[in-house]
């Protein structure tokens, strides 16, 4: 059997600086996740994708390269900033009931930055 991979972080890389002004939008925590999912469902789990899309937005409004990201979906930022919160939630649990249902291993690796820098980066 193959298997596909999607994979994206959250956080910023760099070392965690917190009275530094420059890194005020630095992260404490750099986390690396992603989601296996064996090949034959790759389709079904990318039209389910899709149809949550259209549910709540509008894709032929939408860049060509547009990807969800949890992170924009909470601040309500484009496109998502035409939701209700209700509808927000709505889609996030959507999205979550996708990967809930799915033949899928997620998997997860946070760095706690401050901690890292300190101990291995001199």
């Amino acid at each position: 059997m193959t298997y596909s991979l999607y994979i994206d972080e959250s956080g910023d890389p760099g070392p965690y600086v917190s009275d530094n002004p420059r890194f005020k939008s630095s992260s404490t925590f750099f986390t690396l996740a992603g989601i296996i999912v064996p090949d034959e469902n790759v389709v079904e789990i990318e039209d389910q994708i899709r149809t949550v899309i259209k549910k709540y937005l509008q894709p032929n409004a939408l860049a060509s390269n547009f990807k969800l990201h949890y992170q924009h979906l909470i601040q309500k930022a484009p496109p998502y900033n035409v939701l209700s919160s209700e509808s927000r939630l709505r889609l996030a649990d959507d999205m979550f009931n996708i990967i809930i249902q799915s033949p899928c291993t997620l998997l997860s690796v946070t760095l706690d930055l401050d901690s890292h820098y300190k101990r291995y980066v001199k």
